[in-house]
């Protein structure tokens, strides 16, 4: 579960009068929400393609986290056709991750999430249909 980030900043100041002892004291309480694992490409939950064809998932969750893949909750490794890319966005807080699959197969299809390892959340699934790439072909019989 994602939950609230309670960061704390306080700083004391030292005056000339004071000799070096604190003269006054402040703080500040910076509450924020972490950011939650989310899939955000593609926006359809459900994604066809046709055997040898490209696909790229991309998930964002919070900077503080690692990002994994997953087909039917068995994780995902770089492997023949199947790579992660990794990004960073310290503006927003947000760390990115892409999963690409090059030269799709008929076994790649399934459910696909990604998950925030630092509080084991997963992101909303996309199933993948993978199509032959038959095309159909028409016979005519001449007598």
């Amino acid at each position: 579960m994602f939950g609230w980030l309670l960061l704390t900043y306080s700083f004391k100041s030292r005056s000339a009068i004071g000799h070096g002892r604190p003269s006054s004291a402040a703080g500040v309480v910076l509450i924020s929400r972490a950011v939650p694992v989310e899939l955000v490409e593609p926006i359809s939950r459900h994604k066809r393609v046709r055997v040898g064809s490209e696909v790229m998932f991309k998930c964002k969750a919070d900077i503080h986290t690692t990002i994994s893949w997953y087909l039917n909750s068995t994780r995902l490794i770089d492997s023949r056709g199947v790579y992660v890319t990794r990004g960073v966005d310290r503006s927003g807080g947000v760390a990115t991750s892409e999963l690409h699959l090059q030269g799709v197969r008929r076994g790649d299809g399934g459910r696909y999430s990604c998950r925030s390892e630092q509080d084991s959340t997963d992101s909303d699934s996309v199933v993948l249909t993978v199509r032959d790439t038959q095309q159909r072909t028409s016979i005519t019989h001449v007598l």
